[in-house]
């Protein structure tokens, strides 16, 4: 008796471990791409489980957080980040576009966007040079972007759209 329970237990884990390996994305698809790209970006905002856990651990014992700061690996993430972020523009998830303001500098456009918690990690907005700013973002939340933008900056123009005279 007790011998069929182990061996129905054993058999239990056997097919959870073997569909879950069966159920990751293939390496190189959106999927997998998106997966690393969450992962690369949580670890740069240091919200990982592992940092979660170091720091109810600080909290607990009354220690002070760490002074040292991992220059290399910050920056080793920063690259997976953007590989990722290239990988999936390249494959059509992702889309950029370049704004030209008009009345505000790009530091007073605001870097956030109001959608669902999902579809925000996925949208970055930085700098593109002197009055430029520089989007990447589901193709669907572009026009919602810049219509956020123009609501702040007034009648925006995008510099990679053939402008019509």
């Amino acid at each position: 008796m007790r011998k069929r329970l182990v061996m129905g237990a054993v058999a239990a884990v056997v097919i959870g471990v073997t569909v879950y390996f069966l159920s990751q994305p293939k390496k190189g698809t959106v999927e997998w791409h998106k997966k690393e790209y969450l992962k690369a970006a949580d670890r740069l905002a240091v919200n990982t489980w592992k940092y979660k856990l170091k720091r109810v651990y600080r909290r607990i014992a009354k220690r002070p957080p760490p002074g040292s700061w991992d220059a290399d690996a910050y920056r080793s993430d920063v690259k997976v980040f953007e590989q990722h972020q290239a990988s999936l523009v390249r494959l059509g998830y992702l889309q950029e576009a370049r704004v030209s303001l008009t009345a505000f500098s790009e530091n007073a456009i605001p870097a956030r966007y109001f959608g669902d918690e999902a579809r925000r990690r996925f949208i970055a907005v930085s700098r593109g040079g002197p009055h430029v700013v520089h989007i990447i973002a589901p193709p669907s939340d572009l026009p919602k972007i810049e219509a956020a933008i123009r609501h702040v900056d007034g009648p925006i123009r995008r510099l990679d759209a053939p402008v019509s005279e």
